[in-house]
């Protein structure tokens, strides 16, 4: 008789106010009437694609994940599949994408959730699982299940698509965040070969600098690339792994630049004493306005400032009559003082 393991699949995250990672996927199984993460002997996963890509009219990721499983053993091996997902806890308080009924308690934190078989449709039934004393970092509470029944040797492609918010912390910092530690649980403790991607499609997010995002840098694990998008805006962080046996979650952060611009215009330029200030320090101030908004710069002083400052994105298509009223009374405050200081002269 064949053992039925559970064997979780790949979860992200609602837009909240901290970036939680959640379960990608891992082989569960036990003798209780809820299954618990376990290590699986029989089946290795051969492939992974994961792709991440921003929507970014109602801020959310549409994720899409692929996978090949093996299954290594000289008979059939039958197992129930699950996706992983974190619930709503009643305590919470959620900010969902524009167009989103907004989940109640002890609902999933994804939606649209769909999952193919070998090409086929399979309909997803919620079950609960519990968690393995001996695996505290796979602790989940429910899970999408499927069952799939492998012929001796065989490979199956099992596909899932689904959607869920970007999370945001204080500052506007942005995250998308993917489980990979949870691969190490099927056979051989590692993932055959493992493609992750981030696609990033506008030009208004950039990734954190150091400040924000640490030593580590904006994105980890170590060895991710960066590219551009190609024939639209934005550009993807990926990696390619080979034998990829992961010991931390794929965790990238962004910077909303729409937000930054909208912090700095409040908490730091707003705040500087025009009247105190020089004709230099004036003009430097009214350039910088301009420069989060990416105003293109015809001096080539000024145009190699900014272009060495992490946020400046040029905007060939930048009006001044596209400033908010705080943005407009702040320059012409400028230049009234500039005035001022020119008829001193």
């Amino acid at each position: 008789m064949n053992r039925l393991p559970f064997l979780p699949l790949v979860s992200l995250m609602m837009i909240g106010t901290i970036p939680t990672a959640l379960a990608n996927d891992g082989a569960f199984g036990g003798l209780g009437v809820h299954p618990m993460p376990l290590d699986n002997t029989e089946i290795r996963m051969v492939d992974e694609i994961v792709t991440l890509r921003l929507d970014p009219k109602i801020e959310a990721w549409d994720a899409r994940a692929s996978f090949v499983f093996e299954n290594t053993a000289h008979e059939p091996v039958t197992v129930t599949i699950g996706f992983p997902f974190p619930v709503v806890d009643p305590n919470t308080e959620l900010v969902v994408p524009k167009g989103v009924t907004p989940p109640k308690a002890n609902d999933p934190l994804v939606w649209a959730f769909k999952t193919q078989v070998r090409g086929e449709k399979v309909n997803a039934r919620r079950g609960q699982v519990i968690a393995n004393p001996e695996k505290p970092g796979l602790d989940y509470t429910f899970a999408y299940l499927f069952d799939v029944t492998f012929a001796p040797g065989e490979r199956v492609h099992i596909e899932n698509a689904y959607r869920h918010g970007v999370s945001t912390v204080v500052g506007g910092l942005k995250y998308a965040n993917y489980v990979v530690r949870s691969g190490t649980t099927w056979k051989g403790g590692n993932i055959g070969h493992a493609r992750l991607n981030v696609e990033v499609t506008t030009d208004r997010w950039v990734p954190c600098p150091p400040s924000e995002s640490g030593e580590r840098g904006f994105a980890r694990p170590d060895g991710a690339a960066v590219s551009p998008l190609h024939g639209e805006p934005g550009f993807v962080v990926h990696w390619s792994l080979a034998d990829f046996a992961p010991t931390e979650d794929v965790q990238v952060c962004f910077v909303d630049l729409d937000v930054y611009r909208q912090m700095r215009l409040y908490s730091d330029l707003a705040e500087r004493e025009i009247g105190a200030l020089d004709t230099a320090a004036l003009r430097t101030l009214r350039d910088e306005v301009f420069a989060l908004r990416g105003h293109v710069f015809l001096d080539h002083d000024l145009r190699d400032h900014f272009n060495a400052q992490w946020w400046y994105r040029p905007d060939p298509t930048f009006r001044p009559k596209e400033f908010s009223d705080d943005e407009k009374l702040l320059v012409e405050s400028i230049r009234e003082r500039l005035k001022l200081l020119a008829a001193r002269e």
